[in-house]
C-alpha cells in the first residue's frame, strides 16, 4: 500500500514537472512569436509609410523621388535599444563617414530640421534632394550592432536648399543669386541663377528659386543705400566768384540712385540725377558717393540755404553767404601787407644773424693770433697773454 502511495506521488511530481516544462516552452514560443510579430509590424509599418510617401522598397534599397519624404528602417536591431545613431557610410566597406542624426556639426548641417528618429529606430528624411542619395547605417552603442540601407533619389533638386542664403549689396551695384539644379540619372541639370543690376533699396527682400512645388532655395537680399554725412555747414564767397557746396554719402561704396539739389527759399530744383548741368549749376562727382554742387559766376541773389536730398528720404542743408567784393579785396590787401611785413622781419632776422656770426668768427681769429708764442721768452709771453685775455 505504501508502495502504491509513493508511486502515485512520483507520478504526480513527474506530471507537475512536465506541466511546468510545457508552460516555459509555451512562454518562450510566445516571446519568439511576439518578437516575430513586432518585426513584421515594423516591416509593414515601414512599407506602409514608404507607400504613403511615394517611395518604393526593394530589399535593403529605398527608392524615392526628390522632394518626397523617406523612412529608412533599422533592420535586425531590437527597438528596445535607445542609443542608436544614424550615419552616412561607405557603400562598399560600410565604414562610418559622418553622423546624420544627430547631425554632424560640419558635414551634416544640410540634414538639420529634416531628419528624425522614431520609436522603431527608423529614420525619416523630409524634403529629399539628389544629394541625400547614399548608404545609411544605423548603429547601436551597447551592444555594438549595425545595419545599413541604400537610399536612391530620382529627379532633380535645387542645390543647397537647406536654408536661406543672406546676400548684401550696395545701391547701384549688381548681385548674383546663385541657384543651380542638380539631377540624377537621365535628367538634365540646369542653372536658375538670377542677376540683379543697378540695385535700389526697393530690391531688398526675400527671393525664392523654385524647381518644383517643394523644391526651392531662399535668398534674403539686403541693399545698403546712401546715408548722407552729418555736416550742416556755412560756405562763404563773393559775387563774381565760384563756390562748391559739399554733400556726400558716408560709405564710399554707396551709389545713390536719385538725388537733387534745391534752393530752400523757392523750392527750385537746380540739378538732379536726370540733369547734372543746368547753366551756372553743375554736379561735381569725382567719386560715385560724392554729390557736390558747383555754382559759377555768383550773384548777390545766390545767397541762402541749399538742400541736398537723396532718394527723397534724406536731406542736408548748406548755407551760402556772399560778401561784397570790395570787402574781400580790402581783406586780401590787408593780408598781403601782413605777409610783406612778416617777410621783411624774417629777412632782418637773417641779416642780424649773419652779422653776429661774422663778428663772433672774427673775434675768435683775433684771440688765436694773440696765443702765438715768441721763441725767446716762451713762458713769460704765454702767461702774460693768458692773463690779459681774461
Amino acid at each position: 500500500m505504501r508502495a502504491n502511495q509513493s508511486r502515485r506521488t512520483f507520478l504526480l511530481a513527474t506530471a507537475e514537472e512536465d506541466d511546468t516544462s510545457n508552460v516555459h516552452q509555451w512562454k518562450k514560443r510566445r516571446r519568439v512569436m511576439a518578437s516575430d510579430v513586432m518585426c513584421l509590424c515594423v516591416f509593414l509599418l515601414c512599407s506602409g509609410l514608404q507607400f504613403t510617401t511615394g517611395c518604393e522598397v526593394f530589399g535593403s534599397t529605398v527608392s524615392c523621388s526628390s522632394g518626397e519624404s523617406a523612412l529608412l528602417p533599422c533592420r535586425g536591431i531590437n527597438s528596445q535599444h535607445t542609443g542608436v545613431q544614424w550615419w552616412i557610410c561607405d557603400p562598399q566597406m560600410l565604414t562610418l563617414k559622418y553622423s546624420v542624426c544627430p547631425a554632424d556639426a560640419v558635414k551634416g548641417q544640410r540634414y538639420k530640421d529634416r531628419v528624425q528618429t522614431h520609436g522603431n529606430l527608423s529614420l525619416s528624411i523630409t524634403r529629399l534632394t539628389v544629394d541625400d542619395a547614399g548608404t545609411y547605417c544605423c548603429k547601436t552603442t551597447d551592444p555594438d550592432k549595425m545595419s545599413h540601407v541604400y537610399l536612391t533619389v530620382e529627379g532633380c533638386s535645387v542645390s543647397g536648399n537647406e536654408g536661406s542664403v543672406e546676400i548684401s549689396g550696395y545701391s547701384g551695384d549688381s548681385v548674383l543669386l546663385s541657384c543651380s539644379v542638380k539631377c540624377s540619372g537621365r535628367h538634365e541639370p540646369g542653372n536658375l541663377s538670377l542677376l540683379i543690376s543697378d540695385l535700389t533699396e526697393k530690391d531688398e527682400g526675400l527671393y525664392s528659386c523654385w524647381s518644383k512645388e517643394n523644391q526651392h532655395k531662399n535668398f534674403t537680399l539686403t541693399v545698403t543705400g546712401c546715408v548722407l554725412s552729418e555736416h550742416h555747414i556755412t560756405k562763404s564767397s563773393y559775387a563774381g566768384g565760384s563756390v562748391t557746396l559739399p554733400c556726400s554719402c558716408e560709405d564710399p561704396k554707396s551709389k545713390p540712385e536719385h538725388f537733387e539739389w534745391k534752393r530752400a527759399a523757392v523750392n527750385e530744383t537746380l540739378v538732379s540725377d536726370a540733369e547734372e548741368i543746368n547753366g551756372r549749376f553743375q554736379m561735381i562727382r569725382d567719386s560715385p558717393h560724392k554729390l557736390f554742387l558747383r555754382i559759377s559766376n555768383l550773384t548777390e541773389t545766390d545767397g541762402g540755404v541749399y538742400v541736398c536730398s537723396v532718394n527723397g528720404k534724406q536731406s542736408r542743408r548748406v548755407n551760402l553767404t556772399l560778401t561784397d567784393s570790395a570787402v574781400i579785396n580790402a581783406l586780401e590787401y590787408q593780408y598781403y601787407q601782413i605777409f610783406l611785413a612778416s617777410l621783411l622781419c624774417l629777412m632782418l632776422l637773417l641779416v642780424a644773424g649773419c652779422i653776429c656770426w661774422r663778428f663772433t668768427r672774427a673775434r675768435k681769429q683775433r684771440r688765436g693770433s694773440q696765443l702765438i708764442q715768441s721763441p725767446d721768452d716762451e713762458d713769460d709771453t704765454y702767461t702774460s697773454v693768458v692773463y690779459s685775455s681774461f
